[in-house]
């Protein structure tokens, strides 16, 4: 009775009487929000709300632009402190009264997270779409961002399940208890709630996990699926995608379609690499970036861009700019930000990685990029390059840096991908799976292209390295 008939007129009462009780502060943070971050001032984003359906969905603007300097931020270098500020006392979600009264949300029920987590939800976390989003909820007054992705959902379905009108009352109190108190914002020394991935949930109850790690696929469908074909016969739990998808090779479609078809059958990641990041902004028409190439590169990604123009990249998987399995750090390039694309090709690259492997308090960095297969240890301040490592980690080397290499274009000797074994998150063993592999079909399609003659002469001569 209250959810069908009361509680949209509750909804309509309590947000009307907030938006003009409140219209001194809205008014003063749209200012300060234009002083300290600038415009625009109300930050707008589409998300689910009853019955998965979407909605523009209003906030108070906390973090810069994505692009500085034509470098891409993280979440955590964009979050300012004034931003910070508001998000810590709920201030940021003001503008969300609107959504209210629009009927887009309701003042009480499960908070409206991102649009590419929908295909993640499992039958039950799903159900938390049963009712219209809130500004706050049951999972808010207990914890917010300090339990788990399985707690909130958990949180969340048990709202859907026992909402009543003494219920909703009893939220809105601890929630000014909460926002006054400020407890329960976020886990210690955490400012950004990890992005939820059911991967991980699927695999925190093993003890022992298999990890395969491929990358730079540069649009060579024989390499993957050579590769694809020998994970086969191994136990593998999650195959990990170091990024570079696309460029140089002539199956981007063909790519596309088997790497569709694997992650509905088995555990994947998709960690955005440089070539990647490329198409979402190319595709998307970003001319923020300024992107010049050499020419066979501009060939080959303008040739590729006009194969998927009826595909994006960037909604096509769920991508992350990097990713921690236990004491393991995966991104593609290197341990720095999103968006450095240095080179882990001498030694200064390497220590100064190592420095910022030692302050996320991993032991591992697992990366690729320069398409070169390497492993370095590092022990007492000393670099150790290990020509053939594949077997138990040993306990005198006290961080590890893995280079994958490329499988679709490999520099230097060889093509393969890693095989990690983690034993109560713990690295414990390292394997390089080598494969070998005729890339006569991939060098036929390049001589067929309209590439070039230098070109070409480029792409064929990385394939015969």
């Amino acid at each position: 009775m209250y959810q069908k008939h009361f509680k949209r007129l509750f909804d309509i009462t309590i947000s009307l009487s907030l938006i003009i009780i409140l219209c001194p502060i809205i008014l003063l943070l749209s200012f300060s929000v234009f002083i300290f971050i600038g415009y625009p001032i109300i930050f707008k984003q589409l998300r689910p709300g009853l019955n998965g359906k979407l909605f523009s969905m209003y906030k108070f603007r906390t973090m810069k632009t994505m692009i500085n300097k034509n470098t891409i931020l993280n979440d955590e270098d964009r979050l300012t402190k004034f931003g910070q500020f508001l998000r810590s006392i709920s201030l940021d979600e003001l503008p969300e009264l609107w959504n209210i009264l629009k009927g887009d949300m309701s003042l009480i029920g499960p908070r409206p997270l991102l649009e590419e987590y929908l295909p993640l939800y499992t039958d039950a976390q799903a159900k938390r779409h049963d009712v219209k989003p809130g500004i706050t909820g049951w999972a808010q007054v207990n914890g917010r961002n300090s339990i788990s992705w399985n707690k909130k959902f958990e949180l969340d379905i048990w709202y859907v399940k026992n909402l009543s009108f003494w219920l909703d009352i009893k939220i809105l109190y601890l929630t000014v208890f909460k926002v006054f108190s400020r407890k329960g914002i976020s886990p210690k020394d955490q400012i950004i709630m990890p992005r939820f991935d059911r991967t991980v949930f699927e695999l925190k109850a093993h003890r022992e996990i298999n990890i395969a790690v491929i990358s730079d696929i540069h649009s060579n469908f024989d390499a993957l699926k050579l590769v694809l074909k020998n994970l086969e016969n191994k136990k593998i739990d999650l195959t990990i995608f170091l990024g570079d998808i696309l460029t140089y090779g002539c199956q981007p479609l063909e790519v596309l379609h088997m790497l569709c078809n694997y992650k509905r059958k088995y555990p994947a990641i998709f960690i955005k690499g440089n070539h990647d990041q490329i198409y979402f902004d190319l595709q998307s028409n970003a001319d923020k970036l300024n992107y010049k190439f050499p020419k066979f590169v501009d060939e080959s990604v303008k040739w590729t861009l006009e194969k998927i123009s009826q595909i994006s990249l960037k909604d096509l998987f769920f991508w992350h700019d990097s990713y921690y399995i236990g004491n393991v750090y995966f991104s593609h390039a290197n341990p720095f930000f999103y968006g450095d694309w240095r080179y882990l090709e001498n030694n200064q690259n390497l220590i100064e990685s190592f420095k910022e492997l030692k302050k996320k308090k991993v032991f591992s960095g697992v990366f690729c990029h320069s398409h070169r297969k390497l492993f370095v240890g590092h022990k007492k301040n000393v670099l150790c390059k290990i020509d053939n490592f594949s077997k138990e980690i040993n306990n005198d080397i006290e961080q590890l840096i893995i280079n994958v290499g490329s499988i679709g274009q490999p520099r230097g000797k060889g093509l393969g991908y890693a095989l990690l074994n983690l034993r109560n998150n713990k690295l414990n063993e390292v394997s390089y799976k080598k494969i070998d592999i005729d890339f006569k079909n991939s060098i036929e399609l390049i001589k067929k292209t309209r590439f070039s003659k230098n070109t070409k002469k480029k792409l064929i001569d990385y394939l015969k390295i």
